[in-house]
This record gives structure tokens, C-alpha cells and sequence, in this order.
């Protein structure tokens, strides 16, 4: 299949004067494909074309996604950092990716520029561009598909094999690392992020409390929500009373929180649980050696496993028993790797950035098949997959 945001494009033909992202000033479908169209024309006014990387680090979800899906439509590769890293770990980032542009609303952008080689411009919002370009001043052009040798191009081809995203993932105590996903497997996050939330209605509504750095709430959660016709809205500061306000005066069909984040809501009546999803951390699921089977939360929301190299690869439902696979997942065997799991997932990564020798130990060949070698999975036993 081609290039992922073909399947924006059809969706904005389907709900052109549709609010695609809430907020104080709704962005219409239509007008999020011309910003997207816009943005990836003035990447290709910069030399800047397919997989060439774009770095991105915002908080404004309007602009974030616009980068994103503009890098992507001109075939670039969009690399998103998490917006509390510091200079030293962004410039890593940037530098270890190629990143030929740098999209940020941070301040001090101008350390980054000057500690990078391959970086041809800085685009910023809601700060002094100074040396860089100003994201409303980027727009202004005719995009891909304006007069000239541009004529006629709607969306750079690419194939499912191609890069798609680079995720920069925040580990403790380590320098952040990179993780590569091609064009297939950001689409099967997203269209798995839609069945996982139930988003067949097409006014389905995702409220966004996560970042979108991460991965699964970007993949899973805000662009399965867009690429399924629904509303994306962000609560702009995360506070247990904003939440339950959200929930008991908008018609929110569902939202992601961490299980620190549940914890500290209090007074939920049981409408508000059924639009929450909590996403755990894969050590946190028990396992019975007794009974071989995995034991599911007991809480009345739904629960999501996974990691960001696997995507989501376990859903516990609080009226079922047990734990649905969403991929499979096996025992490694041999070599007395007793804690060490395989899983192959279509919305698994690729690879990690400029790190070969980690890429070798976790990404490996069983039976001809691509799997992902985890620890983290340790306690989850499944081999039959009930979503691919």
C-alpha cells in the first residue's frame, strides 16, 4: 500500500467541513490536508524530501500534527522528542536521526542549531523565530501541489516497507533513544487504535491526555481517531477535576491514562470509566504459574498493554476473565533465556536508531517470521492472536 496519509485523504473527502482536531478554534478536515499540503511544500522549498527527517518537539497538538502529517505526506520521515528533554539529549536526537529541520516552540532552540550539521532550518511557534522561520510564515505557499514542477503531486509514493516515524522514547537514567517504524506499521497502529477504542461512529471523539510524543498516543490514540473520520481533542494540562469536567459536560468516546494518573481520580461515576482506557506497563500484569493464565485487573476501565518497540499487544476488558492478545506472543526458547518472550506485532518497530548492536538483540528470525525479543513481556504466555 502507499504513502499512510492516503488514508487521511479519503477521510477528508468524506468530512471536509468536519472538526478534525477540538479545541477553542476547530480545524476542519479540510483545512488540516491543506495545512499538511502546505507544510510539506515548504520542506520541498528547502530541498528537504523523501526520507529525509524532520525533527519535531511541540506541546500544541494543532501544529504537532500538522508537522507530522505534512513530513509525511512529502515522504520525510517525521521524528518526534518528548518536550522535557534537555538540549543535550534533543541535539542527540537530532543528530543521530539526520533531522533537516528542526519544528519546535521551545526558546532556546538556537543551542540545537548550532551543535547540529545537517539542519537547514528551524521552524517555531508560539516563540521568537529569530534565526529560525515562524510555522505561520512556513504555511504560506502553495504546498506540493502548487504551479511549477510540483504540479499535480498530491502525496509522495511511498511503500510499506519505507520509514515512516522516528520515536524518541525518554528512558530514565539514559540517553533517549530512537525507534523506527515503517509506513505498514503505522498504519496497523492506527487502524488497530480504532478497534481497540471502538471508533466506528463517525462522530467518534478521542480526548488526548498523553503526550504525542509517545508513540502509542499518537499512533493508537490521536491519529487512529483521525484516520477513522472522529475528533481529536487534547486536555492542555493534565488535573483530575479538567478530566472529570471533560468527561460529564463533552461527548468523549474515549480517552488514554496512565495507571498514576487513574489513581488519582476519585468520584467517577460509571459512564466516565467506560470511555477510560488505562495504559499499563507490561510488568504490572500478574501471572499464575499455578493456572498458566494471565489474571486481568479487576477495575471497571479497559486496560491496554505494550511498549513502544511492540505497540499495544494485550487489552484487558473488565467484564472478561482473561487477557486478549492483539499479536502473538511465544516463548523464546533455547539457550536458557527463560525470562526472554518473542512477539510480532504489525505495529511493531523496525528498528532503533544508530544502534545496530541493540537492534541485532532484540529484532530476530523464528519459523521465517520478524519477531521483537522482550523481557519486558515476561509474564504474558499467549499464542493465539485474537486482532492482527
Amino acid at each position: 500500500m502507499p504513502n499512510v496519509t492516503r488514508d487521511l485523504q479519503h477521510v477528508v473527502m468524506e468530512n471536509q467541513t468536519e472538526p478534525a482536531i477540538e479545541g477553542d478554534d476547530p480545524l476542519a478536515f479540510s483545512t488540516l490536508w491543506t495545512r499538511t499540503d502546505a507544510f510539506a511544500g515548504a520542506l520541498q522549498d528547502r530541498n528537504i524530501t523523501a526520507d529525509d527527517a524532520v525533527a519535531i518537539q511541540l506541546s500544541d497538538p494543532e501544529p504537532f500534527l500538522v508537522a507530522v502529517l505534512g513530513a509525511l505526506r512529502n515522504g520525510s520521515v517525521p521524528v518526534t522528542i518528548p518536550g522535557d528533554l534537555g538540549t543535550s539529549a534533543v541535539t542527540t536526537a537530532v543528530t543521530e536521526s539526520g533531522a533537516k529541520a528542526y519544528v519546535t516552540d521551545r526558546t532556546r532552540f538556537l543551542s540545537v542549531l548550532n551543535r547540529t550539521d545537517d539542519l537547514r532550518v528551524a521552524i517555531t511557534t508560539d516563540t521568537d523565530a529569530r534565526m529560525g522561520v515562524d510555522m505561520a510564515t512556513v504555511l504560506e505557499n502553495d504546498g506540493i501541489n502548487g504551479t511549477g514542477s510540483r504540479t499535480g503531486i498530491d502525496v509522495v509514493r511511498r511503500s510499506n516497507d519505507d520509514p515512516a516515524l522516528i520515536a524518541y522514547d525518554d528512558r530514565d537514567g539514559t540517553d533517549p533513544v530512537g525507534i523506527r517504524y515503517t509506513h505498514a506499521a503505522v498504519r496497523a497502529a492506527t487502524q488497530m487504535g480504532s478497534t481497540l477504542h471502538g471508533a466506528d461512529a463517525d462522530d467518534y471523539s478521542y480526548l488526548g491526555v498523553l503526550p504525542l510524543a509517545n508513540p502509542l498516543e499518537s499512533c493508537f490514540g490521536a491519529l487512529a481517531a483521525i484516520f477513522e473520520g472522529g475528533r481529536y481533542q487534547r486536555l492542555p494540562d493534565w488535573h483530575p477535576d479538567d478530566l472529570r469536567a471533560v468527561l460529564r459536560t463533552r461527548p468523549i468516546d474515549r480517552t488514554v491514562l496512565t495507571r498514576t494518573q487513574y489513581e488519582q481520580l476519585e468520584g467517577l461515576e460509571s459512564t466516565d470509566e467506560d470511555r477510560i482506557a488505562v495504559l499499563e506497563s507490561v510488568t504490572d500484569l500478574e501471572w499464575s504459574t499455578q493456572s498458566s493464565a494471565v489474571v486481568a485487573p479487576s477495575d471497571d476501565v479497559r486496560r491496554l498493554f505494550g511498549t513502544a518497540e511492540t505497540g499495544i499487544t494485550h487489552v484487558a476488558d473488565a467484564e472478561d476473565d482473561g487477557l486478549e492478545s492483539v499479536g502473538l506472543v511465544t516463548t523464546a526458547g533455547g539457550g536458557g533465556d527463560a525470562d526472554a518472550f518473542l512477539v510480532r506485532t504489525p505495529a511493531a518497530m523496525e528498528a532503533y536508531v544508530d544502534r545496530p548492536d541493540e537492534t541485532a538483540e532484540t529484532v530476530t528470525t523464528s519459523g521465517g517470521d520478524r519477531w521483537l525479543r522482550t523481557s519486558a513481556l515476561a509474564s504474558v504466555v499467549s499464542t493465539t492472536p485474537v486482532r492482527r
